[in-house]
């Protein structure tokens, strides 16, 4: 291969480690942007949630995730739940309350605990530092089971729902 042959191929192969210099350079950046974004949207959580804590002690989460339209009075369980917790030493900490219907609460049953077969409530500490008054958790809640249950206790189903 003569000289002037060897320039356009040498001239090539610059662009192409230029191109993938371009393509490294793009996704690092890339990555390091979406980091970023990842650690401020952390960092305003955190704030925001420890505004919450602050002001409210516990703060509460609600999610609907039914299908069905059973009636949840989610006031009155934020008081039950905010009782049961503060006579249990919690003075701070984070509640997420998941309503769903029969079947994911199924299949949250068996995954969890092994039973085949829909419950009325789960409960999941996530994090607890009790002799700090600290507890964060979850709670799943099926009004549809709980409907079905109250009766066996004597009971309408709004109360079973809160135990």
């Amino acid at each position: 291969m003569s000289d002037a042959e060897k320039k356009p191929a040498e001239e090539a192969a610059q662009v192409e480690k230029m191109k993938d210099f371009e393509e490294e350079f793009e996704e690092k950046l890339e990555e390091e942007f979406e980091e970023k974004l990842e650690e401020e949207f952390e960092e305003e959580f955190e704030e925001e949630f420890e505004e919450e804590e602050a002001a409210d002690g516990i703060a509460f989460e609600f999610l609907d995730e039914r299908e069905t339209e059973t009636p949840i009075d989610f006031d009155r369980m934020e008081r039950a739940v905010a009782k049961i917790l503060t006579d249990a030493g919690v003075e701070r900490g984070r509640m997420e309350i998941v309503v769903l219907d029969a079947e994911p609460m199924r299949e949250t049953n068996v995954q969890v605990l092994g039973h085949d077969y829909p419950t009325d409530v789960l409960a999941f500490a996530l994090e607890d530092d009790l002799e700090n008054g600290l507890l964060e958790g979850n709670v799943l809640v099926c009004p549809d089971v709980a409907a079905e249950r109250a009766p066996e206790f004597g009971w309408d189903a709004a109360e079973e729902l809160l135990l």
